[in-house]
């Protein structure tokens, strides 16, 4: 039935979006000296279960049909609430003494009008947006671009495994060298990096020089993401923190989706190499935009 499968996903999608901001602001707030680190860390496992669920739903469904598949996904999800409500965390949460729905709504209405005004929290979230439309370009045509380069689909796959790679393993660390040297400059640097890798790819046709830059750009992927959240979790208020985190995950799911529809046209309607130049431009222009628009914001009287 297309109408009930249509509302699971949807139901589905709303836990996601529920659960994604409520996570890492508990995250954010629990390690507030070690934001850095602890959401690199954090962001590190999300992405081994999205490299792990694939395969093991893949294997699954192959030995033991689609039941079998959807049922242990719904185990493992009983785990992890079991396993989080172990923990007996002791976040502080911001008290109301009024209660009700209304209450709640204009709370979130608050908290999204609050969030909007805040121009760090903003440039940071665009900033980690132009990221993700370079992340979202590389996925949709990487692939079709080293089966025309001559790799074979298992060459190709092994890119993606090498950039997934190294992004799971560098996010812990840039995390840490965030919480030592700064966020700001270390997105900045991220994003040069994802841009001189990008830009290169349409270049190359060997496949030890794409698996290097396809490593360089998980290296510098994990350097931006490590540091924008933190930094967002930084800048906001405390009774804020999920509507921030709630935020950036929004603005970068906009630019993740756009990454595809832009390079498709870019691609259709002039080259590879020019159309992954225009993308690490605005890579580029971003961490421009960024360095300038913080520098202004730390100027401005607190």
């Amino acid at each position: 039935d297309l109408d009930a499968l249509t509302a699971l996903r949807f139901l589905h999608g709303l836990a996601t979006a529920i659960f994604a901001p409520s996570a890492l602001a508990t995250v954010a707030e629990l390690y507030r000296e070690r934001r850095g680190a602890a959401l690199g860390t954090y962001t590190a496992c999300t992405q081994s279960g999205s490299l792990l669920g694939p395969f093991l739903g893949g294997y699954l469904i192959h030995a033991a049909g689609f039941s079998a598949a959807f049922i242990t996904s719904g185990i493992f999800g009983c785990i992890g609430m079991l396993l989080f409500y172990s923990l007996h965390l002791d976040v502080a949460v911001p008290q109301r003494k009024e209660q009700g729905v209304t209450v709640v709504l204009a709370e979130m209405w608050k908290g999204f009008a609050a969030v909007a005004k805040n121009a760090k929290v903003l440039i940071t979230s665009v900033t980690d947006a132009a990221k993700m439309i370079a992340n979202g370009a590389l996925m949709a045509f990487l692939p079709l671009y080293g089966v025309s380069a001559g790799l074979n689909p298992g060459e190709v796959g092994l890119l993606f495994t090498v950039q997934a790679g190294t992004s799971f393993f560098s996010k812990p660390i840039m995390g840490r060298v965030s919480d030592r040297v700064g966020r700001q400059p270390l997105i900045i640097l991220g994003l040069c990096i994802c841009a001189g890798t990008f830009v290169c790819i349409p270049y190359v046709t060997l496949f030890p020089v794409l698996l290097l830059l396809s490593a360089g750009f998980g290296f510098g992927e994990a350097v931006v993401s490590s540091s924008s959240s933190a930094l967002v979790a930084d800048s906001s208020e405390f009774k804020r923190l999920g509507a921030g985190m709630g935020m950036q995950g929004t603005i970068m799911d906009i630019g993740h989706a756009s990454g595809p529809l832009l390079a498709g046209l870019l691609i259709a309607n002039l080259s590879y190499t020019t159309a992954f130049a225009i993308i690490a431009g605005i890579q580029l222009i971003a961490a421009g935009v960024f360095w300038v628009t913080m520098k202004r914001l730390e100027a401005l009287p607190s």
